[in-house]
């Protein structure tokens, strides 16, 4: 297998990957689906207990749209969180996540 890789860090359908260096910085993506969980979690982002730089949230196409208070509540975290509407299955949210970071994490 080495003999075909080039400078990709994750390949599908292998198991390739390369060390984070705690010195750069890293994204979140996160997959959402509309059933009440997103409120909660970023409640619990809190920057001094992540290495997050920012958060990018797949949402449902054509989900419910993200309250004023709730995005001013977001904003006290010190860190930039994104709203992404899905277009593709959700399946596919790993490879379309819109991540302005060299390393990124998805859940």
């Amino acid at each position: 297998l080495p003999k075909f890789l080039g400078p990709e860090t994750i390949i599908h359908g292998a198991n390739m990957f390369k060390r984070w260096d705690a010195d750069r910085p890293m994204a979140l993506v996160v997959s959402d689906w509309d059933e009440g969980y997103l409120e909660g979690f970023v409640d619990s982002l809190n920057h001094d207990q992540h290495p997050f730089l920012e958060v990018v949230v797949i949402r449902p196409f054509g989900s419910r749209k993200i309250g004023h208070k709730q995005l001013v509540d977001m904003a006290k975290h010190g860190i930039t969180i994104r709203f992404v509407e899905r277009q593709k299955e959700d399946y596919m949210d790993w490879c379309e996540a819109p991540v302005e970071s060299e390393w990124f994490m998805y859940v």
